[in-house]
């Protein structure tokens, strides 16, 4: 059996537009994908569709009707159920689509969207991604992809358009475990590198030297990820601090839910859930590195009498 191809007009409804989901909609929209667009702020999707002169639908169900494929990019379990059980939500126009859930939730959340979709009639796989918005405009994210091999080979064409390699792991939720495990252990690195930062800074030793010596050992690579971005400030946004924090919190509530106790995570959440209550939410979640750097300058002058 031969994959759909482009021509054969496969029509794809990009369902929640926030700077991963519009990125999406440009991607797809430059390989000739028939488009439709859907976001819970209206004004969103008018202005995009106008931009890349495609349809935009008012709701969710709306969307699926006029698609073969729908793309969920939202930012959490709520929003993700709402796409789906609002009174206007696609469980109600789902049959015989194919629902590509690219959002990061809770396992408990991606395992009863299956069942909502399928109990439904449509086919619903996970398509997490590891990348930012450049990597999605020049289709060189990683795709992670779980589900029923059979429906994955009629998606195929849109996640390679988006991708530099696409990965299928098995059935659901599969996909978002992985995804998951990987940006917890991002996550919890970054927080524990802006914390080795403030150390050294706290007791007023050139964090230069710091690099020398990370230069020289294994840890080369968490310097080499992190340094520019936390302590030289030149960061852009490419992942928001706030849904740093709501990774660590899908992490933590779907370890505790097997009944594994994750004390390092929770630190490492708190920390992050610090950072949006300090006003770094809409900030890149490295930001997390200046947050305790300058904390560690003001105690390092607090204490500038007597230093230990």
């Amino acid at each position: 059996m031969s994959e759909p191809r482009v021509g054969d007009c496969v029509r794809v409804c990009v369902i929640g537009l926030g700077n991963m989901g519009s990125s999406l909609a440009q991607r797809l929209s430059s390989k000739g994908y028939q488009l439709v667009l859907y976001n819970r702020t209206s004004s969103k999707a008018v202005e995009l569709s106008k931009e890349l002169g495609v349809e935009y639908a008012e709701s969710p169900c709306k969307c699926a009707k006029k698609s073969d494929i729908l793309t969920i990019f939202v930012s959490d379990d709520e929003a993700l159920y709402d796409v789906l059980l609002q009174s206007s939500g696609i469980c109600g126009c789902v049959k015989d689509k194919t629902v590509l859930n690219m959002s990061t939730v809770t396992i408990s959340t991606t395992v009863r969207a299956k069942n909502l979709v399928e109990n439904a009639g449509g086919r619903y796989l996970e398509a997490p991604v590891f990348g930012s918005v450049s990597e999605v405009l020049e289709g060189k994210l990683l795709t992670l992809v779980a589900g029923d091999e059979q429906y994955v080979h009629s998606v195929m064409p849109v996640l390679r358009d988006i991708s530099k390699e696409v990965l299928y792991v098995g059935p659901v939720p599969n996909a978002m475990v992985l995804k998951l495990a990987v940006n917890q252990l991002n996550h919890f690195i970054a927080a524990g590198f802006a914390e080795t930062l403030a150390f050294v800074e706290l007791y007023g030793v050139e964090l230069e030297l710091l690099r020398k010596v990370l230069e020289r050992l294994w840890m080369k690579c968490i310097a080499e990820k992190f340094w520019r971005r936390m302590v030289e400030e030149t960061a852009g946004v490419r992942f928001r601090l706030e849904l740093a924090a709501k990774d660590l919190q899908c992490f933590v509530e779907s370890a505790r839910r097997m009944g594994l106790d994750t004390i390092a995570t929770s630190g490492a959440l708190q920390r992050f859930q610090e950072g949006v209550a300090s006003g770094y939410m809409g900030k890149d979640y490295t930001q997390i590195g200046k947050m305790l750097l300058d904390r560690g300058k003001r105690l390092r002058e607090l204490m500038s009498g007597g230093r230990f």
